[in-house]
């Protein structure tokens, strides 16, 4: 027999312990024979007539169907009659036989009652044994009573009430109050079943039993509990197809592997039996409803609470199979194996699996409300419907798949997009598809704000790989209050109080160091500021920058004009393979055929240059060009292996064998040739073997040089 089903057997042992009884008193009314005309010696002094032993026996047809039996009968005055030494024998009452006996039976006037009182007892052919100290029958109303204690038993059942009554009329049955039956086990090591309630009724032509007064069935270590309830039995009687308790309903305790049922609360509860007196099948919560599923380990059950809940089982009648919640539905999973508590909140729940490996997915909708917590906060993730892939028995959630008006965050980083779906095991939500307005997927943080076709996040730094059409902002303001603690900020070619762009086709992004890699038509600018390449790695962490693969810089400097001595802002335009800056030094170098044009001239090298800035950022103070340098300014082209430029006093230093100055109307070679940008003065160190020609020409006047 199912646990469920022996459970709640006591529903319908009840028919068979307190019915006998109420019969047996009904038919006695009519078993009392007339008094006998004997006058015997008057044993009690009221009595009018006395008689001996005597048998009165009911016949239908051929058979024999009662008999009582006494020792003595005593009529009195005012027309009563009282039995003494009472036995009542009926056969062949629906298939069985049973006997009661009483001390004394008294019967009413006109026979309106009988009173069976002493030692009443009652003893069934099927077992059944039944005591109390009296019991009433009352023509008028057709009610069997018994006033006090009456204590019955058959087989591994036994039970008490206090008080008993049958309606014969209706066919009812009560317990008056304290009702309890007990059932002992029903295999060795099994465990007893204990069932106690305020009152019991059994309403027959219903098919129905209903109990008041804090009812509680203890069995295998599970306690079901309600302030009232009714079982709804099968036409003939024999076993249980519906319970419903009301008020304070809980089942709590017992066994059961993960996936199982571990406990139901509800305010009220309805449950319905796969066939008669068969194994739970289904049971609906209302009211504060919340059924708990035991995990793998003690302590770990998963609870599901909700205004209203569905609950189907599979065929042992215990795993949990089908859930459905409405109004204020919350799922909690505890912390388990190095996973973080969950609770997740909605308005609606469907969740399904297969036979006995219970729940494994469920969908969620309206007002989602995802929370994991982890150290430093939660986790959070809100969405209009989440699908979630979980092991068997409501385990751990494996994915959850986010939809409508998705959002994350954890800590101060935040995300949204049309479609969320999270990697549990891997930590890792991939955003992709379009909002309201073809809005794509947005992530933010202090430090950067990101928007792409598709984004892979892991909320932890965050870290995240960016795909398709990237473009992110580094926000401005959001290293002044924490580079002195972390040492986080920006290069310092660019302002820090204003926010940067970049753009790409990709981007992988760590928040933990603040390092991004753009990659795909890379694009980096912040006013008239900009780098571009097919690769553009920034280190915000050290405030260092990098660029590969056609690089072009523009930079927006300071430089004093010579002639106005007033500060000016001047761009530098910059080329090369790759580029790379290194905020410690404010040193920023551009290698594999580099080429920077500015107010220093147009500047070209086969190897490197590099451009060294103030402290601030915002001022060169020198270049340096390293081999087969060509630099041209107006009317001046300089060759050589290596050139210096000091911006102080605009002061150039070039070497080489020869370096060579061509201008309108001379050239000049040596082995080091320094000159000035703003003066025609050159200095040249020929060691002896260079010199100075001066060209012919409409345009020329003369020698110049030094």
């Amino acid at each position: 027999m199912a646990r469920w089903q022996k459970r709640l057997r006591f529903v319908f042992l009840l028919v068979v312990v307190a019915v006998p009884i109420a019969v047996a008193l009904a038919i006695h009314r009519r078993a009392v024979p007339p008094p006998s005309a004997v006058q015997a010696p008057h044993v009690e002094p009221n009595a009018v007539v006395e008689s001996t032993a005597g048998v009165v026996t009911q016949v239908k047809g051929s058979r024999e169907t009662f008999k009582v039996a006494y020792q003595r009968q005593l009529t009195f005055a005012d027309g009563s009659t009282k039995l003494v030494g009472v036995t009542v024998t009926v056969d062949d009452r629906g298939g069985r036989s049973f006997m009661v006996t009483g001390t004394n039976a008294t019967v009413g006037d006109h026979q309106s009652s009988v009173t069976l009182t002493g030692h009443v007892r009652m003893a069934v052919s099927d077992g059944l044994r039944a005591q109390t100290e009296q019991a009433v029958y009352t023509q008028g109303d057709g009610m069997v009573r018994v006033p006090g204690p009456v204590t019955f038993s058959r087989g591994a059942m036994s039970g008490s009430s206090v008080g008993l009554t049958y309606d014969k009329n209706n066919d009812i049955l009560s317990l008056a109050k304290d009702a309890i039956i007990d059932i002992a086990p029903d295999s060795p090591g099994g465990q007893p079943t204990h069932l106690a309630a305020g009152s019991a009724e059994y309403v027959r032509h219903d098919h129905m039993l209903v109990f008041q007064g804090h009812v509680q069935l203890q069995r295998e270590g599970r306690t079901v509990e309600a302030d009232s309830g009714t079982a709804y039995l099968t036409p003939d009687d024999k076993a249980l197809s519906r319970l419903s308790l009301r008020g304070g309903s809980q089942i709590t305790g017992g066994p059961g592997g993960a996936g199982s049922v571990a406990g139901l609360h509800a305010t009220d509860m309805d449950l319905a039996y796969r066939d008669p007196g068969g194994t739970l099948q289904q049971a609906t919560l209302m009211g504060g409803a919340a059924v708990d599923i035991a995990g793998a380990r003690r302590g770990e059950d998963r609870r599901v609470a909700a205004d209203q809940l569905n609950i189907g089982l599979a065929a042992d009648g215990t795993t949990v199979s089908a859930l459905t919640g409405q109004g204020g539905v919350a799922l909690t999973f505890p912390a388990e194996n190095g996973e973080p508590a969950r609770t997740i909140r909605a308005d609606a729940l469907g969740a399904t699996g297969q036979g006995t490996q219970g729940v494994t997915s469920a969908v969620m909708t309206g007002h989602v409300d995802y929370r994991e917590r982890i150290a430093g906060g939660d986790r959070i993730a809100k969405a209009e419907r989440l699908d979630l892939g979980l092991t068997p028995g409501l385990g751990a959630v494996q994915r959850a798949r986010f939809s409508g008006d998705v959002r994350f965050a954890q800590g101060a980083m935040e995300a949204e997009a049309a479609v969320g779906d999270y990697d549990v095991t891997a930590g890792v939500v991939k955003l992709s598809g379009q909002g309201p307005g073809g809005a794509e997927p947005h992530v933010t943080d202090p430090r950067i704000m990101v928007d792409a076709t598709a984004i892979a996040l892991a909320p932890t730094g965050p870290k995240l790989q960016a795909s398709g059409n990237v473009r992110s902002v580094l926000l401005a303001g959001a290293d002044h209050g924490t580079a002195a603690k972390d040492g986080g900020h920006l290069p310092a070619i660019l302002k820090q109080d204003q926010p940067v762009n970049i753009t790409g086709d990709d981007l992988a992004y760590d928040g933990t160091t603040a390092h991004a890699v753009y990659t795909g038509h890379a694009r980096l600018w912040q006013g008239d500021t900009a780098i571009e390449g097919a690769t553009i790695t920034l280190d915000r962490e050290e405030g260092n920058l990098s660029a590969s693969g056609g690089v072009r810089t523009t930079m927006r400097v300071d430089q004093v004009d010579e002639k106005t001595k007033k500060k000016e802002r001047v761009t530098l335009l910059g080329l090369a393979a790759q580029m790379t800056y290194n905020d410690a030094a404010r040193l920023a170098t551009y290698t594999e055929d580099p080429r920077l044009n500015g107010p220093q001239g147009d500047l070209t090298a086969t190897k490197k240059i590099e451009l060294y800035l103030s402290a601030d950022g915002s001022t060169v103070q020198r270049l340096e060009g390293f081999e087969g340098i060509v630099l041209r300014q107006a009317g001046r082209t300089v060759t050589g292996e290596h050139l210096s430029y000091f911006a102080a006093d605009e002061r150039y230093v070039v070497t080489g064998a020869p370096v060579k100055i061509d201008e309108e109307c001379r050239q000049t070679l040596g082995k080091t040739l320094t000159f000035f940008r703003s003066t025609d003065r050159i200095i040249v160190d020929g060691g002896g073997a260079y010199r100075t020609e001066t060209k012919s020409g409409p345009n020329c006047s003369g020698p110049r040089g030094e």
